[in-house]
């Protein structure tokens, strides 16, 4: 049958090919703990396994939360990636203008889109009856995946281009663009190479990810959180501590 090329994906392929390297392990373990917090802070739903499973996600080192795909649209838009349209659009036919002489390719996903990396990144779920929040929800294992799916539309500068322009993100890039700093003849920005090495996208696009969602960056070179941020991923955390300990107590026969 004629298919569009979207209901053919197999998701575990970008898994062994792109996803499970070194060299993305190193880069998502460099900033897990902001990234955790990103998670903490937009994840609003919680597992209902009880106390026992949320403290297995934190011995792993890993929010016990998940998201669901209203969280991740918000998160989505939040970060800038979100286009206007339907459907799954990834023509560069379709542009955004950064400036009076930059313009780049549809820079994002429609709404549509970012539902199938949605659904493209979760864990497989054996049983839909027993465990439908994960089955309707992404774990932080894979949330982190999702970013992996999603940089490949996100129009950033390389690593090697912000080196030679001396920008410090693709924030501070874009604003040197829009400047006048140099001219638009001195550099080049497309979307990802669809067969390149994902850890390059993806470390480029981390940093936008913390830059607009307000981290900021030490001398260090570091990202911080924003108070505001780190204090709704506490909440969250805590809310869901307090529900699954409710749980808990419940499934136990409220013995103590």
């Amino acid at each position: 049958p004629l298919l569009p090329a979207e209901a053919t994906v197999e998701p575990d392929q970008f898994r062994a090919e792109k996803l499970y390297t070194q060299e993305v392990n190193v880069l998502l373990e460099r900033e897990l703990r902001n990234l955790a917090i990103v998670f903490e802070s937009y994840a609003t739903g919680h597992a209902r396994e009880g106390a026992a499973a949320a403290g297995a996600a934190r011995r792993r080192g890993e929010p016990s939360g998940l998201m669901s795909l209203a969280d991740w649209h918000c998160f989505v838009s939040a970060v800038n990636t979100m286009v206007d349209g339907a459907g799954v659009r990834v023509s560069h036919d379709t542009e955004v203008r950064a400036c009076k002489g930059m313009i780049l390719p549809l820079n994002g996903v429609t709404k549509d889109h970012a539902a199938l990396l949605f659904a493209w990144s979760q864990t497989f779920v054996s049983d839909e009856v027993r465990r439908r929040e994960k089955l309707l929800h992404m774990t932080f294992v894979d949330f982190l995946e999702a970013l992996g799916r999603l940089c490949a539309y996100k129009t950033l500068p390389s690593r090697e281009l912000m080196e030679h322009t001396a920008a410090t993100s693709p924030g501070h890039f874009f604003a040197l663009v829009q400047s006048g700093a140099f001219e638009y003849e001195q550099v080049y920005v497309r979307k990802p190479e669809p067969n390149a090495p994902l850890e390059l996208a993806l470390d480029v696009f981390i940093i936008d990810v913390l830059e607009n969602l307000g981290f900021e960056r030490g001398s260090d070179g570091a990202w911080a959180p924003p108070a505001h941020l780190a204090a709704r991923a506490s909440e969250q955390q805590k809310q869901r501590d307090r529900i699954s300990s409710i749980s808990s107590h419940a499934s136990r026969g409220g013995k103590a």
